[in-house]
C-alpha cells in the first residue's frame, strides 16, 4: 500500500511540473504575441515535456512489472491508468502544435501579418484518481469486514 501511495505522489508531481512547463517556460519561450520566441528556451521546454512524456510511460509500465496478491489486482489497474490521459494529451497536442506548424512553413503570413499558434494541454487525472479511490474503498471494506 506504501507503494501505491508513493506512486501517486509521483503522478501528481509529474502533472505539477509539466503544468509549470507550459504555464511558465513555454509562455517565456514564445514571448509575447508579435515578437519572436526565443529558439534555446523552446528547445529546453521540448526536452523537458519529452522527458516528462517518457516518464509518464515509465510510471504506467512499472505496475505491469509488479506482481500483487489477487485482491490487489483491480487497485493495481486503476493505478496504473492514472497516466493515460496525460499520455494522450501529451500525444494529441504535440500532433495539433506540429500541424499548425506546418501549416505557417507551408503558407507563411504576408508582410504585415500576424498569425499565432494555439494549443491546449489539458492534463486530467481526476477520473483515474475517482477509480482507485474506489478500489481503496473496495479494499478496506473487504479487509475490515473479514
Amino acid at each position: 500500500m506504501e507503494w501505491v501511495l508513493k506512486k501517486n505522489g509521483q503522478v501528481l508531481k509529474l502533472v505539477e511540473g509539466v503544468t509549470a512547463l507550459v504555464n511558465t517556460a513555454y509562455e517565456d519561450a514564445m514571448g509575447p504575441p508579435g515578437t519572436p520566441g526565443d529558439a534555446e528556451k523552446l528547445v529546453y521546454t521540448a526536452k523537458r515535456l519529452g522527458d516528462a512524456y517518457k516518464a509518464a510511460i515509465e510510471w504506467a509500465a512499472e505496475f505491469h512489472r509488479v506482481q500483487v496478491d489477487s485482491p490487489f489486482v483491480s487497485l493495481l489497474k486503476a493505478q496504473s491508468r492514472l497516466t493515460e490521459n496525460i499520455i494522450l494529451a501529451m500525444e494529441t497536442v504535440s500532433a495539433e502544435f506540429a500541424q499548425q506548424v506546418e501549416g505557417l512553413v507551408a503558407n507563411p503570413p504576408a508582410d504585415g501579418e500576424e498569425r499565432s499558434i494555439e494549443v491546449c494541454l489539458n492534463l486530467e487525472i481526476l477520473p483515474g484518481i475517482a477509480e482507485v479511490a474506489k478500489e481503496l474503498a473496495d479494499l478496506r471494506r473487504k479487509f475490515h469486514q473479514g
